[in-house]
């Protein structure tokens, strides 16, 4: 809370509800399911009303190839994928 507070400089209160939190991670798991995977990224987004010009910013500063590398150090495998990776040799 004290990093959020230096990120608002000027502001007295910091309006946060759990029940907010609560609905973004409600939204978050009915859309990844029960493993944690790249739409975590998302839930930044959930509340906010974005134009085309700010998506468009977004993608041309993001790569797909720094996107992979940051779930390959932050995100554990999906069930999927351990699977896949397990029978990667068989069959």
């Amino acid at each position: 809370l004290q990093q959020n507070r230096q990120l608002l400089p000027g502001r007295q209160k910091i309006i946060c509800c759990s029940d907010i939190i609560e609905s973004y991670f409600g939204k978050y798991k009915m859309q990844a399911g029960q493993n944690i995977t790249q739409q975590c990224l998302r839930i930044l987004n959930y509340g906010k009303v974005q134009d085309e010009s700010e998506i468009k910013a977004a993608m041309e500063q993001v790569k797909i190839v720094d996107l992979n590398r940051w779930s390959e150090e932050n995100l554990p495998l999906s069930t999927k994928a351990q699977r896949r990776r397990l029978f990667k040799n068989t069959g």
